[in-house]
């Protein structure tokens, strides 16, 4: 159809080079509990069930930044991102649920269906005020100011500094994780080796405003010939 995702050939090589990945590599929690990330064939698994060696399971559950995205992630970066459309955002929403259909299955009709969500849906009505009154008074300017993303952009290196708009984004993801954990009990969100501050203030929300703990793990990152992302 129109509305189609076709992924350009360096995507469909960094999704080769993301699938070889996985198969060759297991993730290592840090109590010493091992997530089997692999899947065989190039079809979706009929279970979506990640074992620990306790016998507990997880439940995928995709998140896909409709908010966010509309930012931009500041970590790894040393210039602002540039600011995309609703159309955009939406056509990348859309192709990173059929990336990842080639190792998670959504079908509702099976056991443990992953799940999609949009942070965009609890995000759109949330009011400035209400969220520097209910999140932003959890956490300091100075704990902030701590995560390399930031102190990169405002050292003395850097020549752009950073927008009021890149330095909230941390904020944002962060609450993503403190309503995934109240909403559906998320405890471990994943993500690449550049989240880890975005992942680890989510955390800090979750400790902070509930009393709550909750999990980060992260994954080197397949970066360009020349180390960037």
């Amino acid at each position: 159809t129109d509305n189609a995702y076709e992924a350009p050939p360096a995507e469909e090589h960094a999704q080769e080079t993301l699938g070889k990945h996985l198969k060759e590599n297991k993730a290592k929690l840090s109590h010493g509990e091992y997530l089997d990330l692999t899947n065989e064939g190039p079809q979706a698994p009929e279970t979506n069930e990640v074992s620990f060696k306790n016998g507990k399971t997880m439940t995928p559950i995709v998140l896909v930044g409709g908010a966010t995205g509309m930012i931009g992630d500041p970590s790894g970066k040393s210039n602002e991102r540039n600011l995309l459309n609703q159309q955009t955002l939406e056509k990348n929403c859309r192709g990173i649920q059929t990336q990842l259909e080639q190792f998670l299955n959504f079908d509702s009709s099976i056991q443990n269906p992953a799940v999609v969500v949009n942070n965009y849906d609890w995000m759109k009505s949330y009011t400035l005020i209400d969220f520097s009154r209910d999140i932003g008074k959890h956490l300091t300017v100075n704990y902030m100011m701590a995560k390399e993303s930031v102190k990169k952009r405002l050292g003395a290196d850097s020549k752009v500094g950073m927008s009021f708009t890149e330095f909230t984004y941390q904020l944002l993801q962060g609450y993503d994780f403190l309503h995934l954990y109240n909403t559906l009990e998320c405890k471990l969100q994943m993500g690449g080796s550049d989240q880890w501050g975005n992942i680890t203030t989510g955390t800090e929300l979750i400790r902070r405003k509930e009393g709550g703990k909750a999990y980060a793990l992260t994954c080197p990152l397949i970066k360009k010939a020349d180390g960037s992302k």
